[in-house]
């Protein structure tokens, strides 16, 4: 019952959802990498983009974030729109540097993950819907390949721009085996060898860039979300510009520590499920 009232909650309450599934994970069997904890957050922020303001190279909400995570001991992930990774600026590496020495690949406390290209959200349409599969193709592959060439990273992880998607993009994802883990995405669009972690109740946001201790914590609770084998929280960090959303944000942080919850990065949780290798 529990289950079923956090799909409605979450058909009705998302925003940019596509699908909400309480079963995470496809049914694929594999050796499980490690022990797997009962309850694990996985954040999943969006939206890093290369940002050019003197000698800044991507917003300070991220190095905020950073030492967050550090302070917390805790590992997240963040989407990289992949054209931020395709300028020819100079100190574009100092943005590349910084994503490598975070990543958890390194040592670091982030799984970066695929988020478009283009980050294109439009009326009925969208990156990695209702445009040319040929298009879509492109895109979806030239941010894999920037991962490589321009991070020396393997991407693991994809979310879709809005969390929209359609059909004839479905095939273009299974094509590739490196990327394995879908975000909020849909189950009948992930082939053999994928895993989709769909987004849950409670809503770390309330909307785009909105933060509520109080709301996210009345959710947790009314729908009983201290059972769920893991949380995906989706937030926008460059959207808590205001001392107050950072500060809601660190005291959900502290509220799910002290209800026991381990911090995972998607793809680590994934593996651990025994659902991809």
């Amino acid at each position: 019952m529990t289950r079923m009232i956090l799909a409605v909650l979450s058909a009705l309450c998302a925003v940019s959802c596509s699908s909400v599934l309480q079963s995470p994970l496809s049914p694929n069997a594999v050796k499980k990498s490690e022990p797997l904890p009962a309850h694990v957050v996985i954040f999943k922020f969006d939206d890093l983009n290369y940002y050019k303001a003197g000698t800044q190279y991507i917003r300070s909400e991220w190095f905020w974030l950073a030492g967050v995570c550090a302070s917390n001991g805790i590992e997240a992930s963040i989407g990289i729109i992949g054209s931020a990774l395709d300028t020819n600026e100079a100190y574009t590496n100092n943005l590349y540097q910084w994503v490598r020495t975070n990543a958890v690949e390194n040592g670091g406390r982030f799984e970066f993950w695929h988020h478009g290209y283009t980050h294109y959200i439009g009326t009925g349409e969208a990156e990695y819907s209702n445009r040319p599969p040929a298009e879509m193709e492109s895109y979806y592959n030239r941010t894999a390949s920037l991962f490589s060439e321009r991070l020396g990273l393997t991407c693991r992880t994809f979310g879709a721009p809005g969390n929209v998607t359609d059909v004839p993009f479905w095939a273009i994802f299974n094509a590739r085996s490196d990327i394995r883990v879908w975000f909020i995405g849909t189950s009948a669009g992930a082939g053999a060898g994928k895993a989709v972690l769909a987004r849950t109740a409670p809503f770390l946001e309330t909307n785009v860039g909105m933060v509520s201790f109080a709301k996210f914590t009345n959710q947790y609770m009314v729908y009983h979300c201290s059972t769920n084998a893991y949380l995906v929280l989706q937030g926008h960090p460059t959207r808590w510009d205001l001392p107050a959303e950072k500060d809601e944000f660190e005291k959900v942080v502290k509220f799910l520590k002290d209800e026991g919850w381990v911090f995972w990065s998607p793809y680590r949780y994934c593996r651990a499920a025994g659902t991809v290798e």
